[in-house]
């Protein structure tokens, strides 16, 4: 693949190929924002599969940079006790407006 293609396409090609340790690597080099951005732009499953192997730490740093919407229901669709750690991680002006949603 080409490294003039979107993230969010080399993003869901990694997951498809469940390639965790290429994955991790590419995810660290775009950093919580990016890794935002490019999470928003697949689909719901692949963003649950994505959110799930991250560290709670960086779940929560990327649930942080999308919108509230967008973080309340992937937080809503992941199982109770990941969402609970991964909350616990976060500011809680941002948890507050997340559950709120």
């Amino acid at each position: 693949m080409s490294d003039l293609n979107a993230p969010w396409e080399r993003l869901a090609e990694l997951i498809a190929r469940d390639d965790t340790a290429e994955l991790k690597n590419f995810l660290d080099d775009l950093g919580p924002s990016e890794t935002a951005r490019a999470i928003s732009r697949l689909s719901e499953n692949e963003q649950h599969r994505r959110i799930s192997l991250l560290s709670p730490s960086e779940a929560a740093d990327v649930i942080g940079e999308i919108s509230e919407t967008q973080a309340a229901d992937l937080v809503e669709e992941i199982p109770s006790e990941q969402a609970a750690v991964i909350l616990e991680e976060m500011p809680r002006d941002h948890i507050a407006d997340v559950l709120g949603e």
